[in-house]
């Protein structure tokens, strides 16, 4: 319906669609008297404009639009799950890096240590240049490992030759003030010294750098390589030891007071018999342990007059222990050589002064010792 003209009614010539704001307002101005009028019109309009067409939009929302009859078309269907070339893998959640591998006894690297020892080095007699050559080696080692290394010089009366000890300090995780000594000795006598000790001098070495590594030692680990273990040319029976000897005679009061045990690595390469051995002249404490830990691998123990470094130890009262293979093995001998070795013995002290150290010797055993 459309409005009439005249007094109150649309200016010439347009439609009330097509009035622009403007327009409006010029008319308004023009035509006073029907200004009020007019306004409720437009008002009017609008309402009724928009009331009919919301009830179009409402009367064709509930209808489906059909398309042409020569149309095709393709429902969709919601797939039970996408494809596997279009699902989104699951982000993994945010993790911290995983915690290093434990390092673990290496018996090659230990058995390397066997061969530069008596092979490119051999014979390594007390206070000569072989015994020196090796006390060089094993301080390298050790300062590889990231040890900070002591040399002590050690006099030896008999022969007026001077050996040395070479030491490294491993602190404690629980127990930083009780210290165990773990020895072999570096010299040898009447051969290349294979088993009698390079045996001994490759499984602290190799102890010394896995134990560093994981750091679960509960009390201090003093690496301790002496020079000067065997009977000195021309000596009597008892004049030996002198580097494990001049070790404990150095020691200040309040470190001596410190030390919880000793423990001699010394020809662990050959033979059919493991032992951890004790001269019975101290409390049986730390032999006691090793042997219930060493038992599953064949371990026994037997008491000797003193044969190894743990001897001055013991007899100071401090608790000692001496690993040992014997058997048909070869020492002091040209034929104590690399090949005489058995791996599988070194692997055997090896692993078990480990464990020993890194789970078996807790802060109540620390105590008891």
């Amino acid at each position: 319906m459309g409005l009439r003209r005249g007094a109150g009614s649309w200016p010439m010539g347009y439609t009330y669609l097509e009035m622009k704001p403007s327009v409006i307002r010029r008319y308004l101005k023009s035509s006073q008297s029907g200004g009020t009028v007019l306004i409720v019109s437009i008002v009017a309009l609008c309402l009724a404009a928009a009331v009919a067409g919301g009830v179009a939009i409402w009367a064709s929302a509930g209808q489906e639009k059909s398309p042409p009859p020569d149309v095709k078309v393709d429902r969709y269907e919601p797939a039970e799950r996408l494809p596997r070339a279009m699902t989104p893998e699951p982000s993994a959640p945010a993790t911290s890096a995983p915690a290093p591998q434990p390092a673990s006894f290496d018996t090659s690297l230990a058995m390397s240590h066997v061969a530069y020892l008596s092979q490119s080095i051999g014979d390594r007699e007390q206070g000569t240049a072989g015994e020196s050559a090796a006390a060089l080696y094993v301080q390298g080692q050790l300062s590889s490992y990231g040890y900070a290394v002591a040399a002590q010089s050690v006099p030896i009366p008999v022969t007026g030759r001077t050996t040395q000890n070479i030491t490294a300090v491993l602190p404690g995780t629980q127990r930083p003030g009780r210290t165990v000594v773990l020895g072999a000795h570096i010299d040898t006598k009447g051969g290349p010294g294979a088993n009698d000790n390079a045996t001994g001098v490759g499984v602290l070495l190799e102890l010394a750098r896995v134990l560093k590594i994981n750091m679960r030692q509960v009390p201090t680990v003093e690496f301790a390589f002496f020079g000067g273990e065997e009977i000195a040319s021309g000596g009597s029976p008892d004049q030996h030891h002198w580097g494990s000897q001049h070790f404990l005679d150095s020691l200040p009061p309040e470190e001596r007071q410190q030390l919880a045990g000793m423990i001699s690595v010394d020809m662990v390469g050959a033979g059919d018999r493991f032992y951890v051995n004790s001269m019975g002249l101290s409390r049986q404490t730390l032999r006691d342990m090793i042997l219930t830990l060493g038992s599953a691998r064949g371990m026994t123990c037997r008491q000797d007059p003193g044969w190894s470094d743990h001897e001055p130890f013991e007899r100071a009262g401090i608790p000692s222990a001496w690993l040992e293979y014997t058997g048909g093995n070869p020492y002091h001998e040209p034929t104590d050589v690399f090949a005489s070795v058995d791996q599988s013995h070194v692997a055997t002290a090896g692993s078990l002064l480990q464990e020993f150290f890194e789970s078996y010797l807790t802060g109540e055993r620390t105590d008891q010792l």
